[in-house]
């Protein structure tokens, strides 16, 4: 199965957002019989990435205007691939749009993970700007996804209130755990016998 991943900014700055896109890519990607790829903009003047680069991981040029990229690059990229399913990441950006256009040229089973970008406090910032592109672009784009995947549960609340009757599902982020060193736990067990 294809898998394509789309995001509007996957630079370290971008945080847990970006993070979690490459992990979920990453895990995904080792699937028996999976093609997992990750599209997205660099926003960062510091280019320090902490995955390795591949030919599924897919950065564009920002274009003209840094605050909102756009590359005919992305999306001729998409009809390259050919996506099986499309899971786009976070609300407010040319991912959106680039899925519409893609969808009604080739219509493919999409997810939009809003990632908190439909909450409250997350609206009232640049909240006309967020207006208007709902209503031209992102209330479609939300209306007719395959699923909502939710990151909490508050998101998942979030979703029904806004009357959103697509399938929802709650995912929580991806996090890179790191491996605990045997030693150390054995060393604090015996400290605990010793104290007993």
């Amino acid at each position: 199965m294809k898998i394509l991943y789309l995001s509007s900014n996957i630079s370290n700055e971008a945080g847990g957002y970006s993070e979690s896109s490459f992990l979920l890519r990453e895990k995904l990607d080792e699937v028996k019989n999976n093609d997992v790829y990750l599209f997205g903009f660099w926003k960062s003047k510091n280019y320090k990435l902490n995955y390795i680069l591949s030919d599924k991981i897919n950065i564009f040029s920002n274009g003209l205007i840094n605050k909102f990229p756009f590359s005919f690059s992305y999306l001729k990229k998409m009809f390259l691939i050919k996506p099986n399913l499309i899971d786009v990441q976070g609300l407010w950006s040319s991912a959106s749009l680039f899925n519409l256009i893609y969808n009604k040229l080739r219509p493919t089973p999409y997810i939009v993970t809003p990632r908190g970008m439909l909450e409250k406090w997350a609206l009232s910032q640049s909240y006309f700007k967020k207006l208007i592109y709902y209503h031209l672009i992102e209330k479609y784009h939300l209306k007719n996804a395959t699923c909502l995947r939710a990151t909490s549960d508050m998101e998942m609340n979030t979703f029904k209130k806004l009357g959103y009757k697509n399938k929802i599902i709650n995912i929580p982020n991806s996090i890179k755990i790191q491996t605990l060193n045997q030693k150390i736990k054995i060393k604090n067990k015996k400290k605990k016998e010793y104290f007993f």
